[in-house]
């Protein structure tokens, strides 16, 4: 065991910005290496054509790790939830000593969400023996978190303009991953571009209104 002095050693010679780093800090920078990592088993995935997103195929030797699409996200979205709750529950704790807006936090965060539904979409796109129903509905789960997370940050005052638009830009991301997961059963999805755009322009105009609120 490490004396109490030693401990109290430890942490003053800690930066500061270790010692001083939010909950809310700390959350998004997890959130997004949980996404990067869930990219890069989809995209690892993507000329597999089992049920699992991921089957630790770049080493072979070390323990199998295996996840479908649809578990990855919903793992996503519980700690973005979480998350939530903690900033609901105490913000104070939340924010801590970082400074306002945290757009050097949450920005990193956001914009790996649209690089984790491309992949999704590429998925989707592909064929696969994952059902589609539970994938959709675990990106339109991702999709809904990503805005009340955002929108209650803006609506709190702890990020800026600028982060809205790139969170109105990831739930965007989100609803397109969808339209390649719509399909009955497994089949790759495929969509019209103009149903497409119509539908993203629909989603994009009300996200828009509700997060300038």
């Amino acid at each position: 065991m490490i004396p109490f002095f030693a401990w109290i050693l430890t942490l003053s010679i800690l930066p500061l910005s270790i010692l001083a780093q939010s909950a809310g800090a700390s959350d998004m920078g997890k959130m997004q290496s949980m996404m990067e990592a869930a990219e890069a088993q989809i995209l690892a995935s993507l000329n597999l054509t089992d049920v699992v997103a991921y089957d630790n195929i770049t080493s072979p030797s070390a323990p199998v790790m295996t996840a479908t699409t649809a578990e990855l996200l919903s793992n996503i979205t519980y700690a973005i939830n979480v998350s939530m709750a903690g900033l609901v529950d105490n913000q104070a704790a939340f924010v801590a000593e970082t400074s306002i807006p945290l757009d050097g936090d949450y920005l990193p965060y956001v914009d790996e969400i649209s690089s984790l539904a491309a992949a999704v979409k590429a998925r989707g796109q592909t064929w696969h023996d994952e059902e589609n129903w539970t994938v959709f509905q675990n990106l339109r789960g991702l999709s809904t978190a990503v805005h009340n997370y955002g929108s209650t940050l803006r609506r709190r005052g702890l990020i800026s303009q600028t982060a809205t638009i790139r969170t109105i830009r990831a739930v965007s991301s989100l609803t397109d991953a969808q339209t390649a997961w719509d399909r009955p059963m497994n089949y790759p999805g495929k969509r019209t571009l103009m149903r497409v755009e119509l539908d993203e322009k629909k989603r994009f105009d009300k996200i828009q209104r509700s997060l300038t609120l």
